[in-house]
C-alpha cells in the first residue's frame, strides 16, 4: 500500500513540541517523531496526562514498507487538529522522522486562548515588547537617516560668507576713490590746461584790438621780395627768370602795389621808367597805370613768345610788350633784364614803345 495510517488506539499521535529556546522570534514549529516507537522492544516512558499510549513505530523500515491499514477510517479526533498529527490520505515517509532524544523535548506549555485550530504561532506574540519596542525604534532612525540623506542631497550648500546688503532701489555704489597723488595730478593738469586756454583767448582779444585800433601789420610779415625791402645782393628777393620779372611788373601794376613794382627795377631805371610813362616818378607812374586796368586777372597774366628764354649763357635779356599779348590794359614798352647775384633776374633798363602797338589794339 502507498501510505500507511495509524490505528485508533494502538499508533500514537506525533507530538509537537515548540522550543521556546531555540524559535525565538520567528516561531519555528520543530515536529519530532515520539522516542518511544522507535524501539518495539524497549518500552517507552508513561504517557501524561491527556495522552495517549505511543504505539509500536517501525522506523527501521524502509521507504517502500507497507504498514497496517487503520481500521476506522473515517475516525478523527479533536486532538488531531491542535496538535498537528496524522490525518487521513498523510504519507509518512522513514526519511522524513528523526530520532528524538530527551534532551531535545521541552515540556509543552498550556495552549494559548486565541490558538486557531490549525496549530500556526503568531509571530509576533512571541516577540518580547522590550525586543519589538527597541526594534521599532531601530526602523524610526533609519527612516530619519534616510530622511536626512534626502534633504541634505536636494539642500544647495551655502557658503560660510556673509554677503553685502542690497542696494537701495534708484541708487548705485560709487566707485571707489582714486588714490591722492592720482587725484591731485588730474586737479593740476586740468588748472593748467584752464591757463592755457584763457592766455590763448586773451593774445587772439588783444591782437584782434590792436590791428583794429592801430591797423593791420601784415605787409610787415610779409617776404622782402614782395614788400621791396633789403637788397637783391644778401637776399633772394627777386624772380629766377626774365619772364617772371617782367610778369611781376604786370601783376603789381594790376593789383595797384607801387612798392613792389618799382622794387623790380634797379635804383637808376626807376625815374626813366616814371618818365617813359608820363608820370613824375616810379609810384606815380603805378597809381595812373592801375587806373587805365579794366581786368586785373587778365592784364596780370600776359602771354610772352616762345623765344623770350635765354640760353643758358646769356646774362641779359630784352622783352618787347608788343611781342607779348597784354589784355585789358596799357602795354609798357620794352624791358631789359640781367643776371645778378644768386641767379636773380633784375630790370636794368628801360625803352618807350608805341601805344598802341603797330598792327595791334591796346587791350587787344
Amino acid at each position: 500500500m502507498g501510505s500507511l495510517r495509524p490505528q485508533h488506539g494502538h499508533l500514537g499521535h506525533s507530538h509537537i513540541t515548540t522550543d521556546s529556546r531555540t524559535s525565538g522570534i520567528m516561531g519555528d514549529v520543530v515536529q519530532q517523531p515520539s522516542q518511544p516507537g522507535e524501539d518495539p522492544q524497549q518500552p517507552g516512558p508513561p504517557p501524561g496526562p491527556g495522552e495517549k499510549p505511543p504505539a509500536d513505530d517501525h522506523s527501521g523500515h524502509e521507504p517502500g514498507d507497507a504498514r497496517p491499514a487503520d481500521p476506522h477510517p473515517g475516525d478523527s479526533r479533536p486532538g488531531d487538529s491542535q496538535h498537528g498529527g496524522a490525518r487521513p490520505g498523510d504519507a509518512l515517509s522513514g526519511d522524513a522522522l528523526q530520532p528524538f532524544t530527551p534532551a531535545d523535548a521541552a515540556p509543552a506549555g498550556p495552549a494559548s486562548p486565541g490558538a486557531g485550530s490549525q496549530g500556526e504561532t503568531d509571530p509576533g506574540a512571541a516577540l518580547d515588547p522590550e525586543q519589538l519596542r527597541q526594534f521599532q525604534q531601530f526602523q524610526q532612525f533609519q527612516r530619519f537617516q534616510e530622511l536626512q540623506r534626502q534633504r541634505g542631497a536636494e539642500a544647495p550648500q551655502h557658503s560660510t560668507d556673509v554677503p553685502p546688503p542690497p542696494v537701495p532701489y534708484g541708487y548705485y555704489p560709487y566707485p571707489p576713490r582714486p588714490p591722492l597723488w592720482r587725484r591731485l595730478l588730474n586737479r593740476f593738469v586740468r588748472r593748467l590746461i584752464y591757463v592755457a586756454v584763457a592766455l590763448v583767448g586773451l593774445i587772439i582779444a588783444f591782437n584782434v584790438a590792436f590791428d583794429y585800433v592801430f591797423g593791420s601789420s601784415d605787409d610787415d610779415d610779409r617776404p622782402a621780395e614782395e614788400t621791396g625791402g633789403g637788397t637783391y645782393e644778401t637776399n633772394p628777393i627777386l624772380p629766377t627768370s626774365p619772364r617772371e620779372a617782367v610778369r611781376m611788373v604786370y601783376q603789381n601794376i594790376a593789383q595797384g602795389r607801387a612798392d613792389l613794382a618799382c622794387g623790380r627795377f634797379g635804383d637808376d631805371v626807376q625815374p626813366r621808367f616814371a618818365r617813359n610813362m608820363g608820370a613824375a616818378d616810379c609810384q606815380a607812374a603805378v597809381e595812373s597805370l592801375h587806373q587805365a586796368v579794366t581786368s586785373r586777372n587778365n592784364y596780370a597774366e600776359p602771354t610772352f613768345p616762345r623765344d623770350v628764354d635765354p640760353a643758358p649763357e646769356a646774362d641779359t635779356v630784352r622783352i618787347s610788350s608788343c611781342e607779348m599779348r597784354v589784355r585789358d590794359g596799357p602795354e609798357l614798352g620794352m624791358f631789359t633784364v640781367s643776371r645778378v647775384e644768386q641767379g636773380q633776374w633784375l630790370i636794368t633798363d628801360h625803352d618807350p614803345e608805341p601805344d598802341p602797338c603797330p598792327g595791334t589794339e591796346s587791350g587787344g
